[in-house]
């Protein structure tokens, strides 16, 4: 098992203006809530972020490599079971590169 901070994944939400009104901060609350449940507070370490890039797609929500946009605090759940949780599991902090960024 990893330690707190040795490898972790990144998850950053945007808190760009747009993504803000877009309710940037209830899916961080949302987010927290869920990484808990799940235990991955020492897998996970969530920032929040200026902004990511496609205002217009917000809000946005990059973990480690992958960008997910049109993130709302209606599908956030949804989001982080269907394609969050999975996305983690298969991205070995190993197999991670920094110029790959992939886009949902």
């Amino acid at each position: 098992m990893m330690k707190r901070g040795e490898n972790m994944i990144e998850l950053y939400v945007c808190m760009g203006s747009a993504c803000y009104l877009k309710g940037s901060t209830d899916i961080i609350e949302i987010l927290k809530e869920e990484l808990q449940k799940n235990n991955l507070l020492g897998i996970i370490h969530m920032r929040g972020s200026f902004c990511l890039g496609p205002c217009n797609q917000g809000v946005v929500i990059k973990v480690g490599n992958r960008f997910f946009k049109n993130v709302s605090p209606q599908n956030i759940k949804s989001l982080f079971e269907n394609e969050i949780m999975p996305f983690i599991k298969n991205d070995a902090p190993s197999e991670r590169t920094k110029d790959d960024d992939s886009y949902v």
